[in-house]
C-alpha cells in the first residue's frame, strides 16, 4: 500500500502543514 493512495493521510498531511504554518507565524523560528 502506498501512502498516496490513502486520502485520509493526504488530509492529515495538509492539516499538519496548515498547523505548522500557523505555528511558525505565531511563534519565532527558534526550534529550527
Amino acid at each position: 500500500m502506498r501512502i498516496e493512495e490513502i486520502p485520509n493521510v493526504q488530509l492529515v498531511l495538509s492539516r499538519i502543514q496548515e498547523i505548522e504554518n500557523r505555528f511558525v507565524k505565531e511563534a519565532p523560528t527558534q526550534s529550527k
